[in-house]
């Protein structure tokens, strides 16, 4: 055996011992936005009064829904977005399936609409206490200040 053709198969081997390691350690990041616990960090700070369905209230800053300034629901047929800077407060009720919210949306305007929401979307903010996360269908209501 010559020695080169050795040491040809040594590096050889290294250089692919390294390419499973990083691939590997690849593997292992990034399933989660940020650390446990962070939460995301709207353009714009909305300040709400939520109310989840065993009755606990609390204030959070820095609220989004899915990590935006606005909710995306079911109007009928129809998909509308609502910025937070037109709603008054949400109202959460068990919709017809487990995987959905009734919401009684007040708008600033006065109006109000019958949307429906799915249960799984997350709210965020940030408390006196620290970072706040429910899901849509553990709320019983959000009054925007």
């Amino acid at each position: 055996m010559n020695w080169r053709t050795g040491e040809a198969a040594i590096r050889c081997g290294k250089v692919l011992a390294l390419a499973a390691l990083a691939v590997a350690l690849m593997g292992l990041g990034g399933g989660d936005q940020g650390a446990e616990g962070d939460i995301p960090i709207p353009s714009k700070s909305y300040t709400v009064t939520l109310t989840d369905t065993q009755n606990n209230t609390l204030e959070g800053e820095r609220f989004t829904w899915e990590g935006n300034v606005h909710v995306r629901a079911k109007f009928g047929n129809a998909t509308i977005t609502i910025p937070f800077e037109k709603l008054r407060s949400m109202r959460m009720n068990p919709g017809a399936t487990p995987e959905v919210v009734n919401v009684e949306a007040l708008l600033k305007s006065g109006e109000t609409l019958a949307l429906t929401i799915e249960a799984t979307s997350k709210c965020y903010a940030v408390t006196k206490f620290g970072n706040y996360e429910i899901f849509m269908g553990d709320l019983a209501s959000i009054d925007f200040k």
